[in-house]
């Protein structure tokens, strides 16, 4: 029983490709065809920060630190299904030059994180979320604006992102900051179940 569960677990392939956004589109359909299942789509989007400029300071939001990290870590594992880092990872990310992790307090309690990796003079945000009971209270664009700000002062000139195609809501937070679609940049994940 147990050796059938963990080969249904363990013999599930994933498989990524990225490409421009129209090339892509075309190459789902052939993909599919060789058997893998198509998962999701991530659309990439930027922003040059020479044009961005938002002075707003948030008493809330804070750089984290090691005490912090389970908080920011339970958090993750119960917004999102798949693909988070492992808490390894994130220290490694916190103690990294190439990375910031900032998160956003209500009352005492931490309900909001971005991390962004920094790449030359481009930073990605690598990944944000606030808590389900705390949303469309601006701590999205909170996040996002104080990592914005504090990626500018560092001299930092453009912002990338990728976000599901059809998360309407993120895509129109992104745009309300300032991102524009970056048509060359899209990736699709599909799945391939090798015990079929």
């Amino acid at each position: 029983m147990v050796w059938r569960l963990l080969s249904k677990i363990f013999l599930l392939s994933f498989f990524c490709y990225g490409n421009s956004y129209s090339d892509l589109l075309k190459q789902i359909s052939l993909i599919t065809s060789w058997g893998y299942k198509f998962e999701y789509l991530l659309i990439g989007f930027r922003l040059d920060l020479s044009d961005y400029n938002h002075n707003s300071i948030y008493d809330n939001i804070s750089s984290s630190t090691l005490e912090i990290l389970p908080k920011i870590f339970a958090l993750i594992s119960n917004i999102f299904d798949v693909f988070n880092p492992s808490y390894e990872e994130l220290t490694t990310m916190l103690s990294s030059a190439n990375y910031r992790i900032y998160h956003v307090n209500e009352d005492h309690d931490t309900v909001g994180f971005i991390i962004v990796g920094y790449e030359g003079k481009s930073c990605f945000i690598r990944n944000i979320g606030v808590h389900h009971e705390h949303r469309r209270k601006g701590y999205g664009k909170a996040l996002i604006n104080h990592a914005l700000q504090e990626a500018r002062n560092e001299g930092v000139k453009l912002c990338f992102l990728w976000v599901e195609y059809n998360n309407k809501p993120a895509i129109t937070l992104y745009q309300s900051i300032g991102f524009k679609q970056d048509l060359n940049e899209a990736e699709a994940m599909f799945s391939f179940n090798l015990n079929e």
